[in-house]
Order: structure tokens, then sequence, then C-alpha cells
């Protein structure tokens, strides 16, 4: 993930309670620089674009803070995502809006903001192992929870099937139904849980 610069002096402001943060998180103690091991981008082929590119390059072109905001830039082709969580859902919606390419979340099933991204997916990779995220300047760093690989797009979804990575794969049509369905009753019940994206 990239790190965000222009929002490191107003973070505190900018870090909703509810955001893609674990809340044992000291919200002072974040970063969002954890950056994907080249070895599973590499296994997914080639991208067009990395929206919110760190330090090394995955994709023919990697959008870069401070110059470059892939929140406000046009996307293209094939996009490969590991979002920033600071602004995950800013992130996500774009990334579901544009419809072809992977992302790398946290799988973070009890989080609405993850059942309404996975939800509109063609296929997930439940990655067997954490991921040790490369970090500026500190030794790889394992996340608290596993991650996920989720493809927009058949061809994504191929690549997933393809890319020999170990995991589980699973696809999204009975998802789709059963997120939608929760979503409702959680919205209609007014439960602590809505909130909870």
């Amino acid at each position: 993930m990239a790190k965000f610069d222009e929002f490191s002096a107003r973070k505190a402001v900018l870090l909703a309670p509810n955001c893609g943060i674990p809340q044992n998180v000291r919200r002072d103690a974040y970063s969002d620089e954890w950056y994907t091991p080249a070895r599973i981008v590499q296994a997914l082929g080639l991208f067009d674009l990395d929206p919110c590119a760190g330090p090394m390059s995955h994709a023919r072109i990697n959008y870069r803070l401070p110059g470059r905001n892939g929140l406000r830039l046009a996307w293209h082709g094939r996009v490969w995502m590991n979002p920033p969580y600071s602004s995950v859902h800013r992130w996500l919606e774009l990334f579901a809006t544009h419809a072809n390419g992977i992302a790398l979340v946290n799988a973070r099933t009890e989080m609405i903001w993850f059942q309404r991204f996975v939800a509109g997916s063609s296929c997930l990779l439940w990655l067997r192992r954490r991921i040790r995220f490369e970090r500026p300047g500190a030794q790889p760093g394992n996340p608290t929870v596993g991650s996920v690989l989720v493809a927009y797009g058949e061809e994504n979804a191929e690549a997933l099937r393809r890319c020999g990575l170990p995991g589980i794969l699973t696809t999204g049509i009975l998802r789709i139904e059963a997120a939608a369905r929760e979503s409702a009753s959680l919205a209609t019940r007014h439960s602590p849980l809505a909130t909870n994206h």
C-alpha cells in the first residue's frame, strides 16, 4: 500500500472510527505502508495499473502520492490494488465500479465493507498463510488477520484459478444473495452492527 503523505498531518481527523483499520490499533500508531511482496503479484500476471502503488512497480502504470493520487486519476485496463486502509471505502468503491482487476484485502468477514465488496466479485482466493508484507525501514510484518485476493471480471477469476498460490478458491453466486439479505436485515433492525462498515 502506498503511504499517503497528504493525510499524515490530519490522520486523526481523517480516520473514521469504522474504517478498515482494526479497532484494537491505535490510530496514531497506524501506517498504510504494508507493501505486497512481488511474488504474489507476479503469480497473477501482468497488470495495466496500480492506482495506490508503493515503492515497487506492480503494473505498467503506477500511481504514487504525493504526485499522482489514484483516487482522483482515471483508471484503465486490468488493475492490481492493495488499498490503503485509512481510506479503504473509497478505494474499494472505485475498484468495484471499474470492475476489472484483482484486489488484496484483509479477510475481515465480519465487516460490512468486506461483505459488500466481495458480493460483487467474480472469484476469491483465501490465501493459506498470512502474508509477510514489506515495510519501509523495518522487518517484514505480519498482519493480525489473513488476506484474500478478490477478482472482478472473468479474466481475473481465471488468473486466480491458474496462479498456483496456496489457498481456497471460491466463487460468488450464492454470496451475492446472502450478503444482500444480511445488509438489508441489518439496516432494517438498526442493529449496532449496521454501523460496522
